[in-house]
């Protein structure tokens, strides 16, 4: 499953109030994902993490933006991975 269609589907649940467009739109999110995504799309849509730990600190994050030529770089094509 491509992010940008998560991504699509949690603005929709987010603009949305009513619980049963809510509840279409993230069943229609886990029908369409692999059998092995479902796990890690459910955990992206709660806003939870699947580790405790991510591994990366306030100042990795900081080095990173140093580093960059502070423009953004649209991904194309990213793929979810479990």
């Amino acid at each position: 499953m491509e992010f940008a269609r998560l991504v699509s589907v949690s603005r929709a649940v987010a603009a949305t109030r009513a619980r049963t467009t809510k509840r279409s739109l993230i069943a229609a999110l886990l029908t369409q994902a692999d059998p092995h995504e479902v796990e890690l799309v459910a955990a992206y849509l709660s806003g939870t993490l699947r580790q405790r730990r991510t591994g990366v600190g306030w100042r990795a994050l900081q080095g990173s933006c140093q580093q960059g030529s502070g423009k953004a770089r649209p991904q194309a094509g990213v793929q979810l991975r479990s």
